[in-house]
């Protein structure tokens, strides 16, 4: 239960700094691009070619993509083992289709404080705007939710391999503490 509070707290106090530097991102492109070239400062919209309803599953479907890959390319579960630069290359690949796929559609936010910021900035606020924090939101949940319940299926064995590694950890710190204390009397 402690695990669950600490990483709600955590998360709280993150949101509003991820959108905070967002904000503050796009101000500094702002100043610092000619205002011939500005634009729309990078703000995200839907293509007119598509509805609200099929932007949303974009954006639903790329961020999912996104969370998929991280937790299945970054978790040890059944005894994976890192292979150091290949979960990066993975997690960019990702990112990379996702845009590819996504920017003639929606502009493949896949980031919910990715999209306030230039909107901030410039003052623009489309109607369909919802779309950029409900789909990548529910698509993270909805990736989470599947690679644990489908993907991530631990065994009993995993279980007691855990809980042995575990026990074995704080065994070796007890020691190296009690070394440390003989040592130092």
């Amino acid at each position: 239960m402690k695990r669950w509070i600490s990483f709600s707290v955590y998360f709280l106090l993150k949101i509003p700094s991820f959108i905070y530097l967002g904000v503050v991102g796009a101000a500094i492109t702002y100043c610092v691009t000619p205002a011939t070239r500005r634009g729309n400062l990078g703000s995200v919209a839907i293509s007119s070619e598509i509805n609200e309803a099929q932007g949303f599953f974009v954006e639903f479907l790329l961020t999912a993509l996104l969370m998929f890959t991280v937790l299945a390319s970054t978790s040890k579960d059944h005894g994976r083992k890192d292979f150091g630069y290949a979960n990066g290359l993975a997690i960019g690949i990702s990112i990379v289709v996702a845009h590819l796929v996504g920017i003639p559609y929606t502009g493949a936010c896949i980031n919910p404080a990715r999209a306030v910021g230039p909107a901030f900035v410039i003052n623009f606020w489309p109607t369909h705007y919802w779309l950029y924090w409900i789909g990548p939101i529910l698509g993270a949940i909805f990736a989470s939710l599947l690679y644990r319940f489908i993907f991530s299926i631990e065994d009993e064995t995993t279980y007691e391999i855990n809980e042995k590694e575990t026990k074995n950890k704080n065994t070796s710190q007890r020691h190296l503490q009690d070394e440390v204390v003989v040592e130092m009397t």
